[in-house]
C-alpha cells in the first residue's frame, strides 16, 4: 500500500487506501456514503468489485438484519475482524437465486454512531482481489473520535 492512493473522509471521519491505477467512484446518498473501487479493466466491463460503504446512524446487527431480509442470502461463514482498530464482523454470504451465483465478502464495524465497512463482491468469471481487499481494509483509518 505504499504507493497507493489515499482517501480521506472528513464528513465521516477516516481514511483508505487503494491502488493508485484503479479508479474510485464517490456516490453520496441519504443513507451514507458509498466509494464504489474497480481497476480499469473492471470498470471496461461495468463491474465494481470493491465497495466501501458508511450508513449513518446504523448498527453492525441492523445492517445484517436488513441484508439478510432484502436478498435472502445463505451465510457461508462468520468471523471476527477489525477494521480502523476496532472490533468487526466478517461475513461471506451467498444469495440464494441469482442468474449468476456470487459470494459476497463484507467487513463491517461501528464507531458508536455509524456502521462502516468494505463489501467484496465475487462472481463467476469476475473474481474479486482479495489480497487488495484485505490490503485495503488493513489500511482503513478512522480519523476523527466519535
Amino acid at each position: 500500500t505504499f504507493n497507493w492512493q489515499t482517501y480521506a473522509s472528513e464528513s465521516y471521519g477516516f481514511s483508505i487506501k487503494y491502488p493508485k491505477d484503479w479508479q474510485l467512484k464517490e456516490i453520496p446518498s441519504i443513507a451514507g456514503l458509498s466509494l464504489q473501487l474497480s481497476s480499469q479493466e473492471m470498470v471496461e466491463k461495468k463491474y465494481t468489485p470493491i465497495e466501501v460503504f458508511v450508513l449513518t446512524n446504523q448498527g453492525v446487527d441492523a445492517y445484517f438484519a436488513q441484508l439478510l431480509r432484502t436478498n435472502h442470502p445463505k451465510i457461508k461463514t462468520e468471523s471476527q475482524s477489525s477494521l480502523g482498530g476496532l472490533a468487526a464482523k466478517q461475513v461471506r454470504v451467498q444469495p440464494s437465486s441469482r442468474s449468476k451465483p456470487y459470494l459476497d465478502t463484507y467487513i463491517i464495524t461501528h464507531n458508536g454512531k455509524d456502521a462502516f465497512g468494505l463489501k467484496c463482491h465475487d462472481t463467476i468469471g469476475d473474481p474479486c482481489d482479495y489480497t487488495v481487499f484485505e490490503a485495503m481494509a488493513g489500511s482503513f483509518v478512522f480519523t476523527l473520535t466519535p
